[in-house]
């Protein structure tokens, strides 16, 4: 009996000790788990610098180009962050109506997402936690001079290649020409098409940064055709994969990148 009574009691001794630091542990987390919370939803540290950048990205469709400039925020007060994005986006429609950088049919829209980013690998998110804010403000040009032409060249060219023309994300801000098989032909025409859309989106740039603050850089060296088997159209947002599910391996893009900080 003793014995028994031995055990059982060691029995009891292990079970209070596990329930102990389970009950220590579930107060811990849930300690942990209430502070996560708040510094995600009022963040309480030093201010630092916000810088805004503006993005501008070329999509060619029939007839139409859209010029996309993506202004970029982070930093640990959200509020800070969209005062500063939305005075930027609307010196910069101010801008686009009176300068005359583009046709008179244009047209501009945006989007905003404000969401924490974590400075590491780390999760939860550290002390030194940002917040990122975007602004999307998208400019259709419409009958843009000498380009037009040619872009509707490469649409008739791409239906007598049996070539998928993109819509692309966002509206068609990126378009993506998602090829049936190689048709090295289209490539001359569409490089011509692309530099036009290139020089206007270039100038637009500068222009822009010249306006809104100080001109970072305008990387027109990031411009680039991509014509790659391997490339199997995932940037094209699913383009490339025809109603019967079959995948298209060649893409074909363009792109303009310009970078400039609103003080």
């Amino acid at each position: 009996m003793d014995n028994n009574l031995l055990k059982e009691k060691v029995f009891r001794n292990i079970v209070y000790i596990i329930g102990s630091l389970l009950i220590v542990w579930l107060i811990f987390g849930t300690i942990v788990t209430i502070y996560n919370s708040y510094i995600a939803f009022f963040p309480v540290y030093p201010n630092k610098t916000i810088q805004t950048t503006g993005q501008s990205e070329i999509s060619a469709l029939p007839d139409i180009a859209y010029i996309n400039f993506s202004f970029n925020s982070s930093g640990p007060d959200v509020d800070i962050l969209v005062k500063k994005v939305q005075n930027s986006v609307q010196v910069f429609k101010d801008f686009l109506q009176s300068q005359g950088l583009v046709d008179s049919n244009i047209r501009v829209s945006q989007y905003s997402i404000a969401y924490p980013v974590p400075d590491s690998s780390d999760f939860p998110v550290s002390l030194d936690k940002n917040y990122q804010l975007r602004e999307n403000v998208v400019v259709e040009i419409k009958g843009t001079e000498g380009m037009s032409e040619k872009i509707k060249k490469i649409t008739d060219e791409a239906r007598k290649e049996k070539i998928i023309l993109g819509n692309g994300d966002y509206g068609g801000t990126l378009g993506c020409l998602t090829f049936e098989n190689p048709v090295l032909s289209l490539r001359p025409a569409w490089d011509a098409a692309v530099l036009d859309a290139q020089q206007k989106a270039v100038s637009l740039s500068q222009a822009a940064g010249q306006s809104l603050g100080k001109i970072v850089s305008v990387n027109d060296s990031s411009f680039f055709n991509s014509y790659s088997p391997d490339n199997y159209g995932a940037s094209c947002t699913g383009d490339a994969i025809t109603p019967d599910g079959v995948i298209k391996p060649q893409t074909l893009r363009a792109f303009v990148f310009a970078t400039f900080e609103v003080k």
